[in-house]
C-alpha cells in the first residue's frame, strides 16, 4: 500500500512484547497498540510468538490482518526487530503481508555484532541471518530538540514520509506514541488509565 500523504491522524499500529515471564517461558504475549497520529488511542490487538522462534513475523502480520482496525492502518511500528528473545522480524516478508509501510524503532543504535554473535548460537540461523541483511540499513532520526535520537529502519516509505511520520506520532517523547504506549502496555499487560480503556478491544 503506497503512502500517499502523512495525515494528523494517520492510523498506526505500534508493536512490542511482554518480558520474560520466567526463564522457563515458552511464548510471550505481543501487543499492538492502534493509534491516530501521536494523539488519540483507538485500540488494542495481541497475539503471542515462541521464544527465540521463527514465528513473529507471521503472528505479527495475522494479529494485524484480522483486526477490525486493518483497513484504516496506514504504518506498521516495531519496537525492534525481535520479539521473545531472539524471534526475529523479516521486515520484507511482513510488508509483503500486510502492504502496510513498517518502520523499526528503537532509542539505542542496534549493535549488528551482537545480533551476528547470537545467531549463530541459535537453530534456523540462516532465518535470522536473512531477517537481519533485509532491515536494511540503520537510519538516525532526532525527533526532540536537545534530545538523544532514535533509530529506524524502514520498508514502503521514503526517507520524507518517515520524517513525516516522525512529526506527528512523536508527541509525548523522542519516540512515537505508538511505540511508547505499546511498550507501557506490554510491560504491565494494561492499559494506561489516562487511556479511554471503553475504545479498546482486543482483535
Amino acid at each position: 500500500m503506497e503512502l500517499k500523504t502523512v495525515k494528523r491522524e494517520i492510523r498506526i499500529v505500534g508493536v512490542d512484547d511482554a518480558p520474560l515471564a520466567t526463564q522457563r517461558a515458552k511464548r510471550v504475549d505481543v501487543f499492538g497498540v492502534v493509534y491516530r497520529g501521536g494523539y488519540w488511542f483507538d485500540g488494542l490487538m495481541r497475539t503471542d510468538v515462541e521464544v527465540d522462534g521463527v514465528d513473529a513475523t507471521e503472528r505479527i502480520a495475522q494479529m494485524i490482518l484480522i483486526s477490525r482496525h486493518f483497513k484504516q492502518l496506514r504504518v506498521t511500528m516495531l519496537h525492534g526487530l525481535t520479539f521473545a528473545g531472539m524471534n526475529m522480524v523479516n521486515l520484507k516478508t511482513l510488508y509483503d503481508m500486510t502492504e502496510l509501510p513498517t518502520i523499526v524503532v528503537t532509542d539505542r543504535k542496534p549493535r549488528i555484532a551482537d545480533f551476528e554473535e547470537a545467531i549463530e548460537k541459535l537453530e534456523n540461523s540462516e532465518f535470522r541471518k536473512t531477517a537481519l541483511n533485509v532491515a536494511g540499513e540503520i537510519t538516525q532520526i532526532r525527533t526532540k530538540p536537545n534530545a538523544k535520537p532514535i533509530y529506524v529502519q524502514f520498508i514502503g516509505l521514503k526517507l520524507d514520509q518517515l520524517k513525516e511520520v516522525m512529526n506527528v506520532s512523536c508527541t509525548r517523547s523522542r519516540l512515537p506514541e505508538p511505540i511508547r504506549v505499546a511498550h507501557l502496555v506490554a510491560s504491565t499487560g494494561e492499559i494506561p488509565k489516562r487511556l479511554n480503556s471503553s475504545r479498546c478491544k482486543s482483535q
